[in-house]
């Protein structure tokens, strides 16, 4: 046995006072691991990327992307394009089974603190991946090949991050991964797949290469909006039989000179097949026996916002419980409109006694798509909300949570504290992953924020409405 395996199969003496790095993997509403069944990704990149460059600039940096994924010893991906930008392909496609990369310039509809997103199409009964979509927000973010941190973000850097996101990885809580959600101006170190990252890829694919990461992780699977958090003794002798019987499946691969990834075929491929549906049994059997622990993981790029922030943007503040969620298509993309009854108004439409929210992602008529940031809004969730007025197409008068999911504050009636988690957002020195305010506290920010803006804060909750 190779000595980089041996902390995931001897739980008590290697695993148990290791830290978790918690990589995060996603799945459909019904459990389902998110994931592609037959390992090859084809892609093609917008024309609009040439506004960061010239075209082989943009293609090398577009197949350095891919390629750092491809790389991976045992990978058993194919990634198939060029990488060439020369095509125009408006907003994309999100069922037409290509992957593409797209600078958005103007008219971006979506949060303005994700940096790019990705959009992630699946089969709603059995988690099968079939189309993944890269958004580069240009509008609000400058990207470059190579920049200084005063020029702007680096093109390869965010490439390679949301391309995880593309083969079904949310994000990390280690600070240093690869799908960690904040990237820096100037940043590069997400050209690289760290060890955590490289371990989550092959938990969910089910394969070992030469070089498998050391040291032990938790492991979270989110299932609809509500990750589970795997950790302790379960999750590493799972991990470990699990890579004791694909002991037997490593092969060295090579990485074909444009990011296409060759794999084996004949048997080998009949027993990768098969390893590979036992990983993700034994991801989903996990996840059903853990203890659900709400975290924000998701596919973007996410800027950070202090609850001063949340209320400078906000257009309305408000708490209330969620009555209902119901999805639909809007355009390309599905949403989820979540239907709140407002116990308390602190800004904006206080004159409604219910607002609906629209969340990006949910699953329709046997379609699902991942959001970028799950809310954890269930149906009875008491919750203080900083929202805005939606870009949506919709002529409704929608709103969508400020920051992602950084806008809700879940609330605890006994206590009134409210409680957001930061978990995979580099936050400012002194503050944790999960930020605990007073409910009192958080309505003097949002009261001084109004004073600020010498706009009347008005709280009386007035006669009974829906949304206009």
């Amino acid at each position: 046995m190779r000595p980089s395996l041996r902390c995931l199969l001897i739980v008590s003496t290697a695993c148990a006072p290791l830290g978790a790095h918690a990589y995060t993997l996603r799945s459909a509403d019904n459990g389902a691991a998110v994931h592609w069944e037959d390992m090859s990704v084809s892609f093609r990149v917008d024309q609009s990327l040439t506004a960061i460059g010239q075209p082989t600039t943009i293609r090398n940096a577009v197949l350095s992307g891919f390629r750092n994924w491809g790389s991976i010893a045992g990978n058993p991906f194919v990634f198939s394009g060029d990488g060439v930008p020369y095509q125009s392909l408006g907003s994309g496609d999100p069922t037409d089974g290509v992957s593409d990369v797209i600078l958005v310039q103007s008219g971006w509809q979506f949060e303005p603190a994700y940096g790019a997103m990705t959009l992630v199409t699946y089969d709603a009964s059995s988690g099968t991946i079939v189309d993944a979509d890269i958004l580069m927000n240009g509008q609000g973010y400058r990207y470059l090949v190579d920049p200084t941190p005063e020029q702007g973000w680096d093109l390869e850097n965010v490439l390679t991050h949301e391309i995880g996101h593309l083969l079904g990885l949310g994000h990390a809580e280690d600070t240093e991964a690869t799908m960690y959600a904040t990237s820096e101006r100037g940043e590069t170190k997400k050209r690289s797949v760290e060890s955590d990252d490289q371990l989550g890829f092959r938990v969910l694919y089910a394969f070992a290469g030469e070089e498998t990461a050391s040291g032990c992780s938790a492991t979270k699977l989110e299932v609809g909006a509500r990750p589970v958090d795997m950790t302790g003794t379960t999750l590493a002798v799972a991990v470990g039989l699990l890579l004791a019987l694909l002991l037997g499946l490593r092969r060295r691969v090579r990485t074909a000179p444009q990011a296409v990834h060759s794999r084996t075929g004949g048997e080998g491929s009949v027993r990768a097949a098969r390893g590979r549906h036992v990983s993700r049994l034994l991801v989903i059997a996990l996840s059903t026996a853990a203890v659900a622990a709400p975290t924000g993981a998701g596919a973007a790029v996410v800027a950070y916002r202090s609850t001063s922030d949340l209320a400078s943007e906000a257009t309305d503040v408000f708490r209330g419980t969620v009555r209902s969620r119901r999805s639909r298509w809007d355009g390309r993309v599905i949403v989820t409109d979540v239907v709140v009854d407002v116990v308390d108004c602190w800004k904006g439409d206080c004159a409604a006694r219910t607002r609906t929210v629209r969340e990006l992602g949910g699953e329709v008529d046997g379609v699902g798509m991942l959001a970028p940031e799950p809310t954890a809004l269930t149906v009875g969730t008491d919750a203080v909300l900083f929202a805005r007025l939606s870009r949506a197409r919709s002529g409704r008068r929608l709103l969508e949570i400020v920051g992602g999911a950084q806008g809700v504050f879940r609330l605890d009636p006994a206590t009134e504290i409210a409680t957001r988690e930061l978990s995979a957002i580099e936050v400012p020195t002194g503050l944790g992953p999960t930020e605990r305010v007073s409910l009192r506290r958080l309505r003097n920010v949002v009261e001084e924020n109004a004073r600020r803006q010498a706009v009347p804060l008005d709280a009386q909750a007035g006669s009974p409405r829906g949304d206009r």
